[in-house]
């Protein structure tokens, strides 16, 4: 598990589908899990299994409330904030392997609220988990 890392993700069903806001501490193990039609019913009901979006903070605090704010957002929002950094909706996913890690802009957050590429590319790979 990556301690010290607290990651808020947005899957989608496609391209401009259906959306899914989470969090966790290990965001390749939720993907396993979600996947596995395991994380969540929404995301086995409806098939959101694409990750498009990731946002990473130093503690969960910060992680929880960002998620809640996004949560509250309109769909517009969530939209322009992926489109923003993913204009196509690519299932980023496969990226979790590798060194390095594409993260977003961190729109709408503060200094203290996000980490450096760098620590969150390193804070994923430390995690035992594989994508299935």
């Amino acid at each position: 598990m990556s301690t010290g890392s607290y990651f808020v993700y947005i899957l989608a069903s496609r391209h401009h589908g259906t959306i899914y806001i989470g969090i966790t501490n290990d965001l390749r193990a939720r993907l396993e899990l979600h996947l596995a039609g395991r994380g969540s019913k929404f995301v086995t009901k409806y098939g959101v299994t694409r990750l498009v979006y990731v946002e990473t903070y130093a503690s969960p605090s910060e992680a929880i409330a960002r998620e809640k704010a996004l949560k509250e957002w309109r769909r517009d929002w969530k939209i322009r904030l992926i489109e923003r950094e993913n204009p196509d909706w690519r299932d980023l996913s496969h990226l979790l392997g590798q060194s390095w890690l594409w993260v977003p802009a961190f729109a709408g957050t503060t200094p203290n609220m996000r980490r450096d590429v760098p620590q969150f590319a390193a804070d994923i790979n430390r995690s035992p988990h594989a994508l299935a």
